[in-house]
């Protein structure tokens, strides 16, 4: 329910509890809604009160995950949620390898939010793997990422502005886009 201004019922206040931070406190999101005066009590309630579940919508679409949170705590978000609900079990499972054997000894302790797409690229530069290993790596990569879009950590996919090119990918896509 909205705090409303007693004056004169022009603005009201919230606060919605958004989660917890690395350090265990909880997070708190504020907001001070202001309507037009010139309405009636009830419509001044009435809009208030609408503001206000479009402003606690808004806090829960993020599901109070930090946005300082590191991949390797995301990585764990991603497969207890998404994994479970929208990945087959065998694909979850090389999924994981992936992460634990190639993404996470680079990018565990770095923050979700700080990733780059030159980050990226270096990272698929430097895997020691074959094109096509390479390529599921990258995919992985791009799901969990996609994922801390969807929960609003992030605002862009940096994955899908990677320009990293497969040694054999420029001469592969010349060549089929031909035939």
């Amino acid at each position: 329910m909205v705090v409303l201004h007693e004056m004169s019922l022009v603005c009201g206040f919230e606060t919605v509890p958004n989660g917890i931070d690395e350090n265990g406190k909880q997070i708190r999101t504020s907001k001070i809604f202001i309507i037009n005066e010139n309405l009636t009590e009830n419509q001044k309630v009435k809009l208030l009160n609408e503001e206000y579940e479009d402003f606690k919508n808004q806090v829960k679409k993020t599901k109070g995950y930090s946005i300082n949170i590191t991949f390797d705590e995301f990585q764990k978000i991603y497969f207890n949620e998404y994994g479970k609900t929208d990945i087959k079990k065998s694909t979850c499972y090389n999924y994981k390898t992936t992460v634990k054997n190639h993404i996470n000894p680079k990018f565990k302790n770095i923050k979700v939010k700080d990733i780059t797409t030159q980050q990226i690229n270096d990272f698929l530069l430097n895997l020691n793997l074959k094109n096509s290993s390479k390529k599921k790596t990258k995919i992985v990569f791009s799901s969990i990422m996609e994922y801390a879009k969807k929960l609003k950590i992030i605002d862009y996919n940096p994955v899908h502005d990677s320009k990293y090119k497969l040694k054999d990918e420029n001469i592969e896509n010349e060549d089929f886009k031909n035939t």
